[in-house]
């Protein structure tokens, strides 16, 4: 797992021509190779080099480090992360209170998660996806 982050690091550092953006991209590139699965086995020397890496501060507990790579790789609250979701207004964790399944004509699932925010205003909004079933 670690030599898939160091061979997507070289090959964006070869292609980045130095300025900042362009190692903006490179990070992005980096996590997008990258599950959420495999973010959480990794350990805090890689969490930590990984954070630097994508140009996120490296400090903090474990838990912390792969909330933020969660975040950067999802979004702020864009898609359901699970635990790692956060409020698209406020930024604290959201909690789901319930979640509804749609199908759609093409065979695909919409996904309709009532989520509500742990933060002082309790935000409460819908977060939807849309989830192909597996031909297994």
């Amino acid at each position: 797992m670690t030599e898939e982050i160091n061979q997507n690091q070289q090959e964006g550092s070869q292609t980045s021509g130095g300025d900042q953006n362009s190692q903006v991209a490179a990070g992005k590139d980096i996590l997008a190779d990258i599950s959420i699965e495999n973010i959480t086995r990794l350990d805090v020397k890689e969490l930590t080099d990984l954070c630097k890496k994508v140009g996120l501060s490296a400090v903090g507990r474990k838990k912390d480090l792969i909330e933020k790579l969660v975040i950067k790789k999802s979004g702020k609250s864009g898609a359901y992360t699970g635990q790692f979701t956060k409020c698209q207004f406020c930024g604290e964790k959201v909690r789901v209170m319930n979640t509804r399944n749609q199908n759609m004509l093409d065979g695909r699932i919409l996904v309709i998660r009532s989520v509500r925010c742990d933060g002082k205003h309790r935000h409460q909004y819908p977060l939807t996806s849309i989830v192909s079933p597996d031909k297994s």
